[in-house]
Parts: structure tokens; C-alpha cells; sequence
């Protein structure tokens, strides 16, 4: 009897109890760029108005990325870096937060069209500080 409910509690426990790890791979996509137009307020890098990036992450799979690129202000000859992220979501949209001199910029695009608009917020202060439209290019 003992043998028997022993060779179950083996038979039990080498039953794996997590499904086994799926492989995700990761995707990038180059040269996703925004023409900024529409801006104001005080969080907005004046002269500056193009939005040139890179995303990578496991879209297929989650949804989520990362972002990384730069801010180009042609009056200037200036690039600011650009880091971020976001996720897509079940309504339609694309949620983005990107942190772009010293302010983070919370945009909602169309996963449509890749447009929309973001609220500029002070970085650390968290100060409502502007507001400005992106447009796919």
C-alpha cells in the first residue's frame, strides 16, 4: 500500500506545475518619426520640431516597448536625446511617455494613423507645463 501512494506522490510531483516558458522574440523598428507642431507652454524645447526614433520591444506578444531617438530643433542645429515608452491598448491607442530636456511628454496616438497629441509635465515638479501635437511623417 505504501508503495502505491508513494509511486502516486512521485507520479504527482513530476507533473511539471507551470506551462512550459514560450520564446518571445523582440522586434525594432527604425526611423519612426513625428513632425511636432502646435506646441506651447513652458515644457516645450522653443524652435524644435522634429521627433526622429527607434521602438523596440515585444509588441506581438505584449504590446509593450521602449523608445530612443532624438528631438531635432533646426534653428538651432540642436538634438536633445529621447528616452521613453509605452504600450498598446485595447481601445485603439497607443499610450507614450517620453522624457525630452527636462520635461516628460504623456501622449495618446491612433494606432491607426500614429497621431496625436501629449501634455507636457515638468519633470520632478510634475507642473502641467504645455501641450504639443505629434504627426506621423
Amino acid at each position: 500500500m505504501f508503495r502505491s501512494i508513494l509511486a502516486t506522490v512521485f507520479l504527482v510531483l513530476s507533473i511539471p506545475c507551470m506551462a512550459a516558458p514560450t520564446a518571445v522574440s523582440t522586434e525594432t523598428y527604425a526611423n519612426v518619426n513625428w513632425s511636432v507642431s502646435g506646441a506651447s507652454g513652458g515644457g516645450y524645447l522653443t524652435g524644435c520640431n522634429s521627433l526622429s526614433t527607434s521602438i523596440t520591444g515585444t509588441l506581438s506578444a505584449t504590446g509593450v516597448f521602449s523608445i530612443y531617438g532624438g528631438f531635432f530643433c533646426p534653428a538651432s542645429n540642436t538634438n536633445y536625446g529621447v528616452v521613453g515608452s509605452g504600450f498598446l491598448t485595447t481601445l485603439g491607442t497607443i499610450m507614450v511617455r517620453l522624457m525630452i530636456g527636462f520635461s516628460l511628454w504623456n501622449c495618446t496616438l491612433n494606432s491607426t494613423t500614429l497621431s496625436g497629441s501629449c501634455n507636457l509635465v515638468g519633470l520632478g515638479s510634475g507642473v502641467d507645463q504645455g501641450t504639443a501635437l505629434l504627426t506621423a511623417r
